[in-house]
């Protein structure tokens, strides 16, 4: 989207998201999202009304996280099958749910959380 639209249109997009129910869900996307974007550290995903010109129900944003295996009871065989190729591996990647919001700014947004999370898995 960034590559398509460019950082204003995307801005004055995600300006219009609105969760006054948790204010660090509305910082994120507003200040971070497009920042965050661009240095790889997480990649947000917008969930849009196709109804209603697009406008934004819900977002997540994803990374990943290093876990660390190192004193673990977890089998070898567990952890090539976590880790993909090797049954020595001391550390697996796993995606993060950074943020999960669902915008307030108009109602009804009967988009809710279990709506939200069918889209992640």
């Amino acid at each position: 989207m960034l590559d398509a639209f460019g950082d204003e249109t995307c801005q004055q997009l995600l300006s219009n998201f609105s969760c006054p129910k948790n204010p660090d869900v509305d910082s994120f996307l507003k200040d971070k999202s497009i920042r965050f974007e661009k240095s790889d550290n997480s990649r947000t995903y917008l969930i849009l009304d196709d109804d209603n010109d697009g406008r934004i129900l819900a977002y997540f944003s994803l990374s990943f996280k290093e876990v660390s295996l190192v004193g673990s009871s977890i089998s070898k065989s567990k952890v090539k099958q976590l880790d993909g190729i090797s049954k020595t591996s001391e550390k697996v990647r796993a995606y993060l749910i950074g943020q999960i919001g669902k915008n307030f700014a108009f109602a009804p947004n009967v988009f809710s959380l279990n709506m939200i999370l069918d889209e992640i898995y």
